[in-house]
């Protein structure tokens, strides 16, 4: 009974396991954050031993091999929703204001925003230039602000590899790494 359901079952379980690490490992480490990404594949590599390890153990059986497809199938979804959902890394939010009634880096600093702004020329005469480094995690919010704001500004986002001076983000321990931005 074991090894026509509970061994495939294991080893979808691991697989699912391996690939949602690997994927939380990959983005560590394109996110500039080599240390955890190497903690985290320390993790992926022993699971992963451990699932192909039972396939091969038991290659007679063929619902191993459907386990450690299938879970590697799931494994991909569910390692993409759990990155969703831990939001690493930072953006860079750049916003052409249009609207000269509208101050907005102003308005956005005084709810703690860290906005650089540029005056700048647009199709249609002076704009407001505004850049800010955020977390992934704070981008909806700011989005969100910025709409309500000023509605007619033009948003772009960009992936950010690391901040280097200034005081946007302070140095932290190792083992707070996975903690939620505010």
């Amino acid at each position: 009974m074991w090894e026509l359901i509970g061994l495939p079952i294991a080893v979808f379980v691991l697989k699912v396991v391996e690939l949602t690490v690997s994927t939380i490992r990959t983005i560590l480490a394109v996110s500039a954050m080599g240390k955890q990404a190497a903690v985290v594949g320390f993790i992926e590599a022993t699971i992963g031993v451990a699932a192909i390890g039972a396939v091969v153990t038991h290659l007679g059986n063929p619902f191993a091999i459907l386990g450690y497809a299938a879970g590697f199938s799931v494994g991909i979804v569910a390692g993409t929703k759990v990155e969703e959902w831990l939001a690493l890394g930072l953006r860079l939010v750049q916003i052409v204001n249009p609207d000269p009634v509208v101050p907005l880096a102003a308005q956005l600093r005084s709810r703690g925003y860290r906005v650089t702004s540029l005056p700048g020329v647009g199709r249609s005469g002076a704009v407001e230039i505004g850049l800010i480094l955020v977390r992934r995690r704070s981008l909806p919010m700011l989005l969100s602000i910025i709409s309500t704001l000023a509605p007619r500004a033009f948003i772009t986002v960009q992936r950010s590899e690391r901040s280097i001076g200034g005081s946007f983000m302070s140095e932290r321990p190792w083992w707070d790494w996975f903690r939620r931005a505010t």
